[in-house]
């Protein structure tokens, strides 16, 4: 029941999210673990967004330090928001890498080479979303002491 209380939230995002739990669960390379790192740096961003919002009502020095992390935060969980597609889309360009011809020895070298660069780009996304979790980290180092206790559980 208290799924479907927080589905209603989704509104027509519910089967969005079926679908892609569908697909992360099937034998498809991605999505895969870096899209699922992604969604849960957003969802982070989003719990970090709520807390600051929540710690901000009490003293003007304080509410300015929890609406600049929460400004940030919501500014993270774009971004990781984002990565979930970028980090399947670029392993997909290192699937198609390794579905090129490899007949000759010119079309292997070819081969290695577009596989190598692939294999460079998409480490770029889970870095991303290492670093922005970083900076969730620290974010969620001040609330748990300086933000409500309320809702340090959150």
């Amino acid at each position: 029941m208290r799924f479907a209380l927080c589905a209603q939230h989704l509104k027509g995002g519910i089967m969005e999210l079926k679908r892609f739990l569908e697909r992360l669960s099937s034998n498809t390379p991605t999505p895969g673990g870096g899209s699922v790192s992604a969604l849960a740096g957003a969802l982070s961003a989003s719990l970090v967004a709520m807390v600051a919002g929540l710690s901000s009502k009490k003293g003007k020095t304080k509410k300015k330090g929890m609406e600049e992390i929460k400004k940030n935060a919501l500014s993270i969980q774009k971004r990781l928001f984002q990565a979930i597609n970028e980090d399947s889309k670029s392993f997909d360009v290192v699937i198609k890498a390794f579905r090129l011809p490899k007949n000759s020895e010119e079309e292997r070298l070819h081969r290695v080479r577009e596989i190598q660069k692939a294999y460079q780009k998409a480490t770029l996304t889970p870095q991303l979303v290492c670093q922005q979790s970083l900076q969730l980290l620290e974010y969620s180092k001040t609330l748990i002491l300086k933000g409500n206790p309320n809702a340090i559980s959150d």
